[in-house]
């Protein structure tokens, strides 16, 4: 599919979205409507963010170049070897809004363990640590170059506890799951293709917290991904699930009934 393809494609699939999709008053479920009222219903700016942001602004205004090794679908699915820092941040960063998001998740949920595969140069990373800073998160990122930026990242918040893992997630994270056999919350940005997307969250299953929730990004962003999280969230594993058109959010906890939300945010 050709860029401007795509652009279609995917404000198609938004205009969908959008009217399908409920607001608070739209949820009965007490724990989506709890969830909604915490998570997606606020924006608030926190000092926490304007640290984070001000990282983000100094990247994006960094042309220093690194090589990149690409391990997953890539930049508009293409492969790169060099490219400006400012450029990396811009293209596989998650925009404010949806890290603030992810740092409200956090807050609200508090999971203890927290496990991230697709670092990058480490803003999303950020901002949920700073979600729990009593938790602990794990961040696998594939490329030697850009996990070596993400680290000089974090030691910007030296309070955070925040443990960066080198490597192909198809080598790293049987290890990271055998060290860490209860997990709280996983996200999952990296490898944006259906079947290593499947495979992963079936390797982390037996791995999961009975509370845990999953997060898989770009749910929405090809047609591999829209079938992954059809697939996905009909899972008998994962009782509630919740669609913000650029994310979506599987739970755990069979106390919560199997339902599907579309959620406007």
């Amino acid at each position: 599919m050709t860029i401007p393809n795509r652009h279609l494609d995917m404000g198609l699939r938004y205009l969908r979205y959008y009217l399908n999709a409920v607001n608070l008053h739209g949820l009965q479920a007490p724990f989506a409507y709890g969830l909604y009222k915490a998570v997606l219903n606020r924006d608030r700016k926190e000092k926490m963010y304007s640290r984070i942001e001000g990282l983000r602004n100094r990247l994006l205004r960094d042309d220093r170049t690194i090589s990149i090794r690409d391990f997953g679908a890539g930049f508009s699915g293409r492969t790169f070897h060099e490219r400006s820092i400012g450029y990396i941040t811009r293209n596989s960063s998650k925009p404010p809004r949806y890290a603030r998001m992810l740092h409200r998740l956090v807050s609200h949920l508090q999971p203890g363990l927290m496990l991230e595969l697709g670092t990058s140069v480490g803003i999303s990373a950020l901002y949920q640590a700073t979600g729990n800073a009593a938790g602990k998160l794990i961040t696998a990122e594939g490329c030697p170059e850009t996990a070596k930026l993400a680290r000089h990242n974090f030691s910007e918040f030296p309070n955070l506890d925040i443990q960066l893992v080198e490597g192909p997630f198809d080598t790293v994270l049987p290890e990271i799951l055998k060290n860490n056999p209860r997990i709280d919350y996983l996200y999952l940005d990296g490898h944006h293709r259906l079947e290593p997307t499947l495979r992963y969250i079936e390797l982390c299953k037996p791995c999961l917290s009975d509370n845990a929730v999953v997060v898989v990004d770009d749910i929405n962003w090809s047609e591999e991904m829209r079938t992954a999280w059809e697939q996905l969230k009909t899972d008998p594993f994962f009782t509630l699930s919740i669609d913000v058109f650029m994310m979506g959010l599987l739970f755990v906890s069979k106390d919560l009934s199997k339902e599907d939300f579309i959620c406007r945010y």
